[in-house]
């Protein structure tokens, strides 16, 4: 069968083989645990207006049985410079946000020290804005939702963020970044659970950044182990949905993550 694995860049991190990312980890716990082999197709999405539609022909090129939409809390905890920059100062800001995602885009220089301690010291003296508010987020995730419901041969399984992010790395950063994450958990939770969409929570699931086991060295991205984990633990997810919905809730019970 094949899962829609609709995520983000990590998933595609070149400092982790392919074999050890947490696309393929998952697959191997589903099929431990269901027998059945999951092949996975993924695509990174961005909460914007437009997803809705464009997951929508996702489903209609791939046939998906299984919709994994996998939620990140860098959209609404990460504050970003160059993003405030861009919203109080116009064409000028926007100048600023290119020269900064020119330089993001190196595969190497966001894990320097410099960088890091860079990125650190602008946040806490210029301030930063926050891609989305949790509630933007939770829009647009119910948005796609009703696309993928409109299909009944789909399940679907949304995986709650993991960790929140704090760019600056003072008390009153990592303050907010709780508070949005929290915020995003609880309306996820609440938004599927209206929409009767099975949904993993995994606040705090994953440490926090900085942890080295977790993450690699730019503190954003996931390290091997933080792949395997979370990978596990999507993995053993989708057994327990499908599970549930082919051999009855007595059994995806009595799997355990």
């Amino acid at each position: 069968m094949l899962v829609l694995r609709l995520t983000n860049s990590d998933d595609f991190n070149p400092a982790v083989p392919p074999d050890n990312r947490a696309p393929a980890v998952a697959a191997a716990a589903f099929e431990r645990v269901t027998g059945q082999p999951l092949e996975t197709v993924g695509r990174i999405i961005w909460p914007s207006a437009e997803l809705p539609d464009i997951v929508e022909a996702w489903l209609v090129k791939y046939r998906p049985e299984i919709i994994l939409f996998r939620t990140s809390s860098y959209w609404c905890t990460y504050e970003s410079v160059p993003i405030r920059l861009r919203r109080r100062y116009g064409r000028a800001g926007a100048m600023a946000v290119r020269a900064a995602e020119r330089a993001g885009e190196s595969p190497r220089l966001p894990s320097t020290l410099p960088f890091r301690m860079g990125r650190t010291l602008a946040t806490r003296v210029i301030g930063g804005d926050p891609h989305f508010t949790p509630e933007q987020v939770v829009e647009v995730t119910g948005a796609v939702l009703r696309r993928t419901l409109a299909d009944e041969t789909i399940t679907t399984l949304v995986r709650g963020p993991v960790t929140a992010y704090n760019a600056g790395g003072g008390a009153r950063g990592a303050a907010r970044a709780a508070r949005r994450i929290q915020a995003l958990d609880s309306g996820l939770e609440e938004l599927c659970g209206r929409l009767h969409v099975p949904y993993a929570s995994q606040v705090g699931e994953g440490g926090v950044p900085g942890n080295r086991t977790y993450f690699g060295a730019d503190r954003i991205h996931r390290s091997v182990q933080g792949h395997f984990e979370t990978g596990t633990a999507e993995g053993m997810a989708m057994a327990r949905m499908w599970l549930a919905a082919h051999t009855g809730d007595g059994l995806a019970a009595a799997v355990s993550g």
